[in-house]
């Protein structure tokens, strides 16, 4: 593991102020049966760990997994309904023009390094969120994302926030 990955370990879990975004990891027994049938109907033979997130006030259940070699989350609300998927893809994934519009963006933003890509697609929203590291950002980390031919969507400030325990 990395100095930086520890250090960024460390900051996720001594954060002690209250976020707008909180997650923990659930007991089987905590998922409703709904959402559990939703994600194996599309993913029969995966083992998933799911993780309660709430966001401004709203539940719902994220599942973190590995599938065809490629690391995939999934979130679903209390009904089972698909609301994000996000699959971790390489920046040269994406297509050439994208990238270069992406870069031109981030150039001008003075980012520094890309950290991690992802693949997302919402109701609302399909494109790419790059994580970078920011001058920009108390954390030192921001999230940007571009629709699929590179434009600019939107960004935000990475939080870290403090992981509540199972027990």
């Amino acid at each position: 593991m990395t100095y930086l990955s520890c250090f960024f370990l460390f900051l996720l879990f001594s954060c002690t102020h209250d976020q707008v975004k909180q997650e923990r990891a659930l007991k089987d027994v905590d998922v409703p049966s709904e959402v559990r049938v939703a994600f194996l109907k599309r993913h029969e033979h995966i083992q998933e760990n799911f993780h309660l997130q709430v966001i401004e006030g709203a539940a719902s259940y994220e599942v973190h997994f590995v599938e065809n070699g490629k690391q995939k989350s999934e979130r679903f609300n209390a009904k089972g309904i698909l609301v994000e998927d996000e699959e971790h893809i390489n920046f040269s994934d994406i297509p050439e023009k994208s990238q270069k519009t992406i870069q031109s963006y981030l150039s001008n933003e003075q980012e520094s390094e890309i950290l991690e890509v992802q693949k997302v697609h919402t109701q609302e929203f399909d494109g790419y969120e790059l994580r970078t590291k920011s001058k920009k950002s108390k954390t030192g980390l921001m999230e940007y994302f571009f629709n699929e031919d590179g434009s600019f969507h939107h960004h935000e400030e990475v939080e870290l926030f403090a992981i509540p325990s199972l027990s």
